[in-house]
């Protein structure tokens, strides 16, 4: 009996171990350091005669290390995490703008030249992460949201993942978008 019982308790030390290093990996990934580069500034962008502006905000701190990438068709805009945002010029047009996290959020905007659009990530709890709810940014709160959040651009790591998503991702995000 006693024979049994040291090598389970060498087994289960290992195990908790390797979990706790596994969970410290993790939390490294979630706090956004090889996804995103945060700007001390705040920068606005400017829709052209050729283009509209689109934000996509994130102000909600509630599951704030969960990565959400933000897609405009087939084109990365950005990576988020609690109270970000980012943003990106866009052909005027009827686009499927999309959102991943636990799961796949999209709609279809039509955007027209020289306008600016505030698209929201609206966190959602899930089932092993937060899910993402993704929609037009409620205009009267705008503002407050960008008082809160800070500007993001995504790293070359992000740019590279972001297109194994599309690969994998945009045609069930065209499906959930019609």
């Amino acid at each position: 009996m006693r024979t049994l019982t040291i090598p389970i308790a060498v087994l289960s030390v290992f195990m908790l171990v390797g979990a706790s290093a596994n969970v410290f990996a993790q939390s490294d990934e979630k706090k956004g350091a090889s996804y995103t580069i945060k700007h001390k500034t705040k920068q606005m962008g400017q829709a052209t005669a050729e283009k509209a502006l689109v934000y996509i905000l994130r102000p909600a701190r509630t599951g704030f290390a969960i990565k959400m990438w933000a897609f405009v068709d087939d084109q990365f805009i950005g990576v988020t995490y609690g109270k970000n945002y980012t943003y990106a010029l866009v052909l005027p047009g009827e686009h499927v703008f999309w959102s991943k996290a636990e799961n796949v959020s999209a709609f279809k905007l039509t955007v027209k030249a020289g306008e600016t659009y505030h698209l929201q990530q609206k966190v959602r709890p899930g089932g092993f992460r937060a899910r993402v709810k993704f929609a037009e940014a409620d205009d009267s709160k705008v503002k407050k949201y960008f008082r809160k959040s800070k500007y993001v651009t995504p790293t070359e790591q992000a740019r590279a993942k972001a297109q194994e998503y599309v690969e994998k991702w945009y045609a069930l995000a065209q499906e959930r978008a019609e």
